[in-house]
């Protein structure tokens, strides 16, 4: 199945996932993320169990605080920037203020942390590199920590002679063995019930253990970077984006679509509940198919397309029909504006599968009938206006996105007009065209304001001054572009242009016997579309009964 582009955090996730699924476990994963990402042993041991290098050096610092205070030991103040040094160390890490380019070697004793941490030997830390380059008395504190003779297991380091190294490293204090695992109150201790000859200590050790391990793993599945303010905020913010967008000019709202996205996009890097995830899924995919729309109205057919594919991708994330029918009518748009329509008629047929509300399938029966129109297939555009119509009259419930929300996903009874007027009008029925594109005109201009799609508006206008032109009637056509060629320079999206230019084909050819009115047009149509200042030039007169 497609999916958006996932941040590399979502990447590993699902890696690990996976592995954990095969009942693989973290060391196993540490050396896939060391192969796959090329990663130094120290930082794959961290990706391995997700953390960030500030929630790896919180639980360094209370590793470090659980045996307790200890004058000879010294205290451990582990951050996210020396957790990320010592990662590189011997290798080169971003130089910055109060940090060294060669990275910062790691102690024995750190080491040891580390190991208990990620519940791994302190030998899985460390490459050939580190070897090589750390001094001969941390190898030797290291070696005895692994030789057979030591004590303790190969997660446990052994201490040191009494006072600090030369580098100023404190003394090492052996940890607990059990290969570094945190010592759990049920593994032996004097504290524990269950110690002694008469308790079965290695099987109440290990059930304590499964029993810490699901309580720990259940306070990250409850920890969320997000809350119920936050998710109706952006809700809110979606909304009005696709409301304002229909009477705003579009690279303004661009910008403002673009803001949103990557907040929510920041939110999905971080940790949340499955549902609220599934939220933020949706708010990403509503927010590609704006940025899809706008993309087509600037002019970049190739971008709308792919935000459009990513939109897609969201929706079949969470199986949401809502989204999946709307960005399939977008796909159909894109290909129809690009003119390849066979490719359009077969997407807005794949998104009726999808469509569970009224609205969307009038939609997208509208769309294939523009299509169908653009083929010129009288016989199919018709069933589909016939088809959008009926849909318009039935009762079904409205989805979120198309009724909800509504705005740019909206698809009112102006807007079928709309698409009506164009269909007949590529036909080349003057009469039904006009009619219908007339009264999309009418619906837009004595509606409330902010529903006035001023783009849709306008490509009716066009219409009805084609319609005009197949009636030879130019005086028809100029009064009907009036009001288009007043629109302001940031408000003429690219199919306006398109269409317009249309209109100019047909006053140039040889219907209209280079007339000087329609010279005229073609002047300042000519003017429109290029951004220059229209000239004023005089327009024929309003026909009678428009």
């Amino acid at each position: 199945m497609p999916y958006a582009k996932t941040s590399l955090r979502a990447e590993q996730r699902a890696i690990r996932e996976k592995m954990r699924g095969y009942g693989l476990d973290y060391r196993h994963i540490a050396v896939e993320f060391g192969r796959r990402y090329g990663l130094r042993p120290r930082a794959a041991w961290r990706h391995a169990y997700g953390w960030s290098l500030r929630e790896a050096a919180d639980r360094i610092n209370a590793r470090a605080a659980e045996a307790g205070p200890d004058a000879e030991r010294g205290t451990v103040a582990m951050t996210g920037p020396h957790l990320c040094e010592t990662e590189a160390w011997p290798g080169q890490v971003p130089a910055a203020a109060g940090r060294k380019a060669d990275g910062r070697r790691p102690a024995p004793y750190l080491l040891a942390l580390l190991a208990g941490v990620y519940q791994c030997a302190v030998g899985d830390l460390l490459d050939l590199a580190d070897y090589e380059h750390m001094p001969p008395a941390d190898r030797l504190i290291l070696g005895k920590a692994a030789s057979p003779e030591a004590t303790a297991d190969p997660g446990t380091v052994t201490s040191a002679p009494s006072g600090n190294d030369r580098n100023g490293t404190p003394p090492i204090r052996p940890l607990p063995a059990g290969n570094g695992r945190r010592p759990y109150r049920g593994d032996g201790g004097a504290s524990d019930p269950g110690s002694g000859p008469a308790g079965n200590r290695p099987e109440r050790a290990l059930v304590l253990a499964a029993a810490h391990e699901s309580s720990e793993h259940a306070v990250r599945a409850e920890a969320s970077n997000i809350g119920e303010a936050t998710l109706e905020q952006l809700d809110a913010d979606v909304s009005r984006i696709a409301r304002d967008y229909v009477y705003a000019a579009p690279l303004p709202m661009f910008a403002e679509m673009v803001r949103v996205r990557d907040r929510v996009y920041r939110l999905l890097d971080g940790r949340q509940k499955p549902a609220a995830t599934a939220h933020l899924h949706l708010l990403a995919g509503v927010l590609c198919g704006l940025l899809a729309n706008a993309s087509t109205d600037l002019g970049h057919r190739d971008a709308a397309a792919e935000q459009a594919r990513a939109a897609w991708a969201y929706g079949e994330t969470i199986g949401h029909d809502g989204l999946l029918a709307w960005t399939r009518g977008m796909q159909a748009l894109i290909e129809y504006w690009s003119e390849r329509p066979r490719q359009a008629v077969r997407l807005a047929q794949a998104g009726q599968r999808h469509a569970g509300s009224a609205t969307a399938r009038a939609r997208l029966y509208s769309v294939e009938a523009r299509v169908w129109s653009r083929l010129g297939d009288l016989a199919e555009a018709s069933r589909c206006l016939r088809a959008a119509a009926d849909a318009r009259d039935d009762t079904a419930d409205g989805d979120y996105l198309h009724d909800e929300v509504g705005g740019v996903f909206g698809f009112g009874d102006a807007k079928t007009a709309c698409y009506a007027g164009a269909a007949w009008i590529h036909l080349g029925q003057a009469d039904p065209g006009l009619e219908a594109a007339s009264r999309a005109a009418e619906l837009y201009a004595s509606g409330p304001a902010p529903l006035r799609s001023y783009g849709a508006e306008s490509l009716a206008r066009v219409d009805i001054a084609t319609a005009y032109l197949i009636r030879k009637d130019i005086a028809g056509a100029a009064t009907a572009l009036r009001p288009v060629l007043e629109i302001a320079a940031g408000k003429r999206i690219s199919q306006l242009g398109d269409r317009l230019a249309g209109v100019s084909q047909q006053l140039a050819g040889p219907g209209f016997g280079g007339a000087r009115e329609a010279r005229d047009l073609i002047e300042i149509i000519g003017a429109f579309r290029s951004g220059t200042a229209v000239p004023d030039l005089p327009l024929p007169g309003p026909p009678s009964g428009l």
